[in-house]
């Protein structure tokens, strides 16, 4: 087989710089005209997923616009700017050719407040402060008598909440408490002291849970409690825990 000389190599080489430069030329020359066509304008930016935050709220935090060319927007920009909108935990942006926008929201869960003097603060399960209002909301558990290192207002939100409680038993207490998925089954939690804690269930039910310590292990023997009061059908009135070692559950009024 004959050998290619070096002018051959170099006559290939030079063929090959200019068949990418040509690709270049025309990739360049299409994206121009892509960017330049009506055809690609967006005609519509469909935004699902979200509950807590409104679809205004998020185009309006979003540098997307409808009749904008759809070659001209930045997804990796529009994420970026929807995260910084509290509720949302995680957020797609993706462009549907050849004129629509897609915006796939997952939110952040309301499932807990902590009642600090007269205000309401509201976290989702990872302790993130999403609010602070004046009203409580019935629909999520509420938990009263914490103590915090410091005040907490509006500057807070999105932060965690474990930076702000005074002691690591309360903050383990609430850790515990939404990991333990009780949350949909209480009502309101009240630390009296770290020695005394009451529980009111969604049906009105006291629970004497007792003092703070060893919460995690207090909290799942009373998810045991409940599924056996389910399964058994129970009609009850209290449950006991800080009287002894064994919980007892209280199925009638005394003096009835």
């Amino acid at each position: 087989m004959k050998k290619m000389t070096r002018v051959k190599k170099k006559r290939i080489r030079r063929r090959r710089f200019l068949r990418i430069i040509l690709l270049i030329i025309i990739l360049f020359i299409t994206l121009r005209l892509l960017r330049q066509s009506s055809y690609f304008n967006i005609k519509s930016i469909d935004i699902k997923g979200n509950k807590q935050v409104k679809k205004d709220f998020i185009q309006d935090n979003i540098d997307i616009k409808e009749n904008e060319n759809i070659f001209n927007i930045s997804t990796l920009r529009a994420k970026k700017d929807i995260k910084k909108i509290v509720y949302v935990k995680d957020v797609k942006v993706n462009r549907k050719y050849p004129n629509k926008i897609n915006i796939e929201i997952l939110e952040r869960e309301e499932i807990l407040q902590l009642k600090i003097l007269n205000k309401y603060i509201i976290l989702d399960k990872d302790g993130i402060i999403l609010n602070i209002i004046d009203k409580k909301k019935n629909s999520i558990l509420s938990i009263e008598g914490i103590k915090m290192k410091d005040s907490i207002n509006k500057e807070n939100i999105g932060n965690k909440i474990n930076e702000y409680i005074e002691d690591i038993e309360t903050e383990k207490f609430i850790e515990n408490c939404m990991e333990t998925n009780l949350i949909n089954r209480l009502s309101v939690i009240k630390l009296e002291s770290v020695e005394k804690i009451e529980i009111i269930t969604k049906e009105d039910k006291l629970i004497e849970f007792g003092d703070i310590f060893n919460s995690e292990y207090k909290l799942k023997l009373l998810k045991e409690i409940f599924n056996y009061i389910n399964k058994e059908e129970i009609e009850y009135t209290k449950i006991i825990m800080d009287k002894g070692e064994n919980p007892v559950i209280v199925t009638e009024k005394v003096g009835e």
